[in-house]
């Protein structure tokens, strides 16, 4: 059976296509509300809202057309239902609209948004840590080159050092980042592989960095770059 026609029959009350979206689909959604820092009680009481929503008339689950997973559809509606919990009910109206737009497209691409979606917050948190841990210097040069879209060349200018010393802060400050963001993301919400790498690439990403560090902004920032060959990377 196909995922619309399982969808269909859960809809028409099959006991059986039921019992299985219970134990395959709704169950693992607590892992949805658990890293988005519900409790265990809160995370229950969200899957029976989820539950009736989809099954109750006029049931949710009637709009679902295959043309994404059903896994990442429902964790979508889960996710929604999560934010209405939470935020005020116009902002989650907004955001919640946002996400289900973010699995109309199928295959693999919607399911690395979601995931992403689903520890947001963690993985801001991760970063700001990660970008805490680097020397003022090293913060310094990615913000010049991500934010200010400066040269190599214009920040050893700043610096009063040569490209090739800037150019080492700069993969000495990305490989710190991109090691502690992956180490603490294994160690809080136990990703790996195809999974971890959907987040790692993002600090690959010129333009997501810049977004990441644009929430940095009062971290440790140096109005004016010390030239001294202190801290790491000579």
């Amino acid at each position: 059976m196909d995922e619309l026609a399982f969808a269909r029959s859960c809809v028409a009350g099959d006991a059986e296509a039921i019992a299985r979206l219970d134990r395959e689909f709704l169950s693992p959604l607590k892992n949805v509300f658990r890293s988005m820092h519900f409790d265990a009680s809160a995370s229950d009481e969200l899957l029976q809202q989820v539950r009736e929503r989809l099954l109750v008339a006029p049931a949710r689950l009637e709009t679902f057309r295959g043309t994404a997973p059903l896994s990442a559809w429902l964790r979508a509606v889960a996710t929604r239902m999560a934010l209405n919990a939470r935020r005020d009910p116009f902002e989650a109206g907004r955001t919640g609209d946002a996400v289900l737009e973010l699995v109309s497209v199928a295959g693999p691409a919607a399911e690395v948004r979601m995931l992403r979606l689903e520890h947001a917050s963690t993985f801001a948190e991760v970063f700001r840590e990660a970008f805490r841990s680097l020397s003022a210097r090293e913060r310094n040069a990615l913000r010049l080159q991500c934010l200010d879209a400066l040269t190599l060349e214009q920040i050893a200018t700043i610096y009063s050092v040569n490209k090739a010393t800037v150019s080492r802060w700069i993969s000495s400050a990305r490989e710190s980042l991109e090691k502690r963001v992956r180490n603490s993301l294994v160690e809080r919400v136990g990703l790996s592989g195809a999974e971890l790498d959907s987040f790692i690439v993002a600090l690959r990403s010129q333009l997501e960095l810049a977004s990441l560090l644009r929430t940095q902004s009062s971290v440790g920032a140096l109005p004016h770059p010390d030239p001294s060959p202190r801290g790491r990377g000579e």
